[in-house]
């Protein structure tokens, strides 16, 4: 059956390259430039030029603005909008194209509302998947046995498994499950606490919270013993925010007086500080690992790693804590080496299906990685997320320590969401309604407009801006200003600042190029052209630099 794409003379050329990939796919236009504009007054000629078309599948733009039911009708075809968004396009050909492959022969009507079912947005497709999280938090509370009333296939699938002591877990005082069974919990890093003001503590509170951390993570410093400053800013975060907040330390005063404050989780605990746990409440969740390091002690082996934590973790859930999350430790890629502690994680996690006092959910330090290989952190976070879930994972750790980092607590997310939707649905982590791309798309985008070819052609004529002597030098602007831009990440905003011979007379600030940009005109209207489209330039970069963590520098080429 073939599937007809009607669209409009601008865009007829754009989707050459979409039909040859598609055999039974043939592009029509009708006699508009804009697709949108289309009626059903140019499809029913376009149907009568082109009979075939009427036994065929028919796509209409997604733009159009009436319904084409009672169009099919009239015509007895199969008639449906396609997606609004044209870098959809070709997904939906191929769901429509596998649609009418699997139902030769069916009515119309039902080929009509199957392809058109096709279009289901991805906020639609969000929505379910949250929908059946929620559901799957609800039975972890339930009473033992099948429910009646389990709407969700996945969560059938899973509910043997979802109350098995020790792998899914509500954190104390809160509705927040960490398990293997949910998607890992997001806990970010504030790095050395105690070294940093109230005021610092706080911005990068709400920073974190914003990007999309479950947890707040509050770092001691090692080597320096400040308990009582650390059980301070656990508990001014626990009263301003009212998040979850664990305590990075292995020193037992400072977990005794962070977990005091409000603490819910402990990070780590080992062989060496383990006499803390008789002094711990057994709501309190622990993070494992498997290292003495008041002995200097850590297991050689990823064979000697697991035993150790095996070991370890027994003994914590012997004690009576029932939450517990396993960390073999990933190491820093080729020194010592990150293989060989995927090894490791990958050897605990099949020991855990023999042994059910081994069946927790998994620690992924990622910032051991992202930290200690200079490149971009977003495909490293992404891949550290996927190998997390496939291993088990409950927590997902990450820290914006360094300039390359920035953004990691948002990239760990967005890989988080696209990974655990994936394994829910078992299928690769691609065509999904997540994803974690920052810089990249998935698609090539379709031209605005045809280019005009290089020559003395018909139609507009190309001015090649890289020509040898069309450069045009600097010029200051005549009034005596000039700006400097900046970018916070922390607080989210674009800034920039307008000096004269004075010094700074004024400074905007913004999410935005076009709204700090405006607020400049406005404010000095007087401007030469080069200045504004140097101004306009700048912003733009700062804007890319704010949206993808990148670190911003003044006129860098």
């Amino acid at each position: 059956m073939t599937i007809w794409l009607v669209t409009g003379e601008l865009a007829e050329k754009s989707l050459e390259s979409l039909v040859g990939k598609h055999p039974s796919v043939r592009a029509v236009a009708a006699p508009v430039a804009v697709a949108s504009f289309i009626t059903a007054a140019n499809v029913r000629k376009l149907v009568a030029d082109h009979p075939e078309m009427a036994s065929g599948i028919i796509v209409l733009p997604g733009m159009i603005r009436w319904d084409p039911a009672p169009l099919a009708d009239e015509l007895g075809a199969v008639i449906v909008k396609g997606p609004r968004n044209a870098v959809e396009l070709d997904q939906f050909i191929k769901g429509a194209v596998k649609v009418a492959m699997d139902r030769p022969g069916a009515p119309r009507h039902e080929l009509a509302v199957l392809i058109g079912a096709l279009k289901r947005t991805r906020e639609q497709e969000r929505d379910g998947y949250l929908a059946l999280l929620q559901e799957r938090a609800a039975l972890l509370d339930g009473p033992g046995g099948p429910p009646p009333a389990v709407l969700h296939d996945e969560n059938r699938r899973v509910l043997p498994k979802l109350r098995v002591p020790g792998r899914n877990f509500r954190v104390a005082g809160s509705k927040f499950v960490i398990g293997k069974d949910f998607p890992p919990a997001i806990m970010a890093e504030i790095i050395n606490a105690a070294g940093r003001t109230a005021a610092e503590i706080d911005a990068q509170v709400e920073y974190f919270l914003a990007c999309g951390a479950d947890i707040i993570d509050v770092g001691a410093t090692p080597g320096k013993q400040d308990p009582e400053a650390l059980a301070a800013i656990v508990g001014a975060i626990k009263d301003r925010w009212r998040c979850i907040v664990s305590i990075d330390s292995l020193d037992e005063k400072e977990i005794l007086a962070a977990v005091d404050r409000g603490a819910s989780i402990v990070l780590s605990i080992d062989e060496g500080n383990a006499g803390v746990l008789p002094s711990l409440d057994k709501e309190t969740a622990l993070v494992v690992i498997p290292t003495n390091v008041k002995a200097g002690t850590f297991p050689a082996t990823p064979a000697e790693r697991v035993g150790a934590l095996a070991r370890l973790v027994k003994r914590t859930r012997e004690l009576g804590f029932t939450r517990v999350v396993a960390d073999p430790i990933l190491n820093s890629p080729i020194v010592p080496g990150l293989v060989a502690s995927l090894e490791a994680f990958s050897s605990f996690s099949r020991a855990a299906v023999e042994d059910p006092a081994l069946d927790v959910p998994l620690f992924i330090g990622g910032s051991n990685v992202t930290e200690m290989i200079d490149t971009d952190s977003t495909g490293v976070n992404a891949l550290l997320a996927v190998i997390g879930i496939e291993l088990g994972a409950g927590i997902l750790f990450t820290s914006e320590d360094s300039a390359k980092c920035i953004g990691s607590v948002k990239e760990t997310l967005a890989a988080r969401d696209l990974a655990f939707h994936a394994r829910v649905k078992g299928v690769h982590p691609k065509d999904l309604p997540f994803d974690a791309f920052n810089v990249k798309r998935k698609h090539r985008t379709i031209p605005s407009f045809e280019i005009p070819a290089d020559g003395t052609g018909p139609g507009a004529g190309i001015v090649d801006a890289d020509e040898p002597g069309r450069a045009r030098p600097y010029k200051p602007d005549p009034s005596g200003t000039y700006f400097k831009f900046s970018v916070d990440h922390t607080r989210g905003r674009i800034f920039a600042a307008a000096f004269t011979k004075a010094g700074m007379v004024k400074v905007f600030k913004g999410k935005t190029a076009e709204a700090v940009g405006k607020e400049i005109l406005d404010g000095f209207g007087g401007l030469s052209q080069n200045h504004v489209l140097y101004i306009g330039r700048e912003l733009a970069r700062a804007e890319d630099c704010l949206v993808h963590g990148a670190v911003y520098v003044q006129d860098e080429a």
